[in-house]
């Protein structure tokens, strides 16, 4: 049996485009919230922490940060459209094989 290896992130897909758009929306409601201060992060930044575990990674960004905030989902921003609800009917009655 053959073995294949595939580097996914940064060559075939760029996680840093669904990773840094969704920091910056973490890190709106850490400010707005007096938790962090003011900083403008460059996309480069950012996408810096791709790759790290979830504690690393706030360890590394934010390592005073309390626990409980960390884990803090913010609410979508209301000017960004919700995307459509997905059908729970199944591929085959919506015509599909």
């Amino acid at each position: 049996m053959a073995n294949i290896i595939l580097d996914y992130d940064g060559t075939i897909h760029d996680c840093a485009k669904i990773y840094v758009p969704a920091f910056y929306t973490g890190y709106k409601y850490l400010t707005d919230r007096g938790l962090a201060p003011v900083h403008e992060y460059s996309y480069n930044e950012v996408s810096g922490y791709l790759g790290y575990s979830v504690n690393e990674m706030w360890n590394r960004f934010m390592p005073e940060l309390e626990r409980s905030h960390r884990a803090v989902r913010p609410q979508p921003d209301s000017s960004v459209p919700p995307k459509a609800k997905k059908s729970k009917a199944s591929p085959k009655s919506r015509g599909q094989r």
